[in-house]
């Protein structure tokens, strides 16, 4: 799977739930995966691991991305030179 940072933020931790429903929409697997420092604009390939085998075929893919972005603390803080970008002197 492939998660892209569309965002002009870089966050120090991303929770994706993912949840794996049959044909029918009936659930088949669950999971959760922490990305940390998914930085802005990112495109970043991860594996998921799952503890059972999926015995039916996979109907449909939730992935629900979780960051708080009420808590300053989750947004990683770049610190720029003098002069980069202008205006930061």
């Amino acid at each position: 799977m492939t998660v892209y940072n569309d965002s002009p933020y870089s966050f120090w931790e991303v929770g994706l739930p993912i949840i794996l429903r049959d044909r029918s929409s009936k659930i088949i697997g669950a999971n959760y995966v922490v990305i940390n420092q998914l930085m802005a604009k990112e495109k970043r390939d991860i594996n998921i691991g799952w503890l059972n085998p999926i015995e039916s075929p996979v109907g449909q893919v939730e992935v629900m991305p979780e960051i708080n972005l009420l808590n300053d603390d989750v947004i990683i803080k770049i610190s720029a030179p003098p002069g980069s970008p202008p205006g930061k002197e």
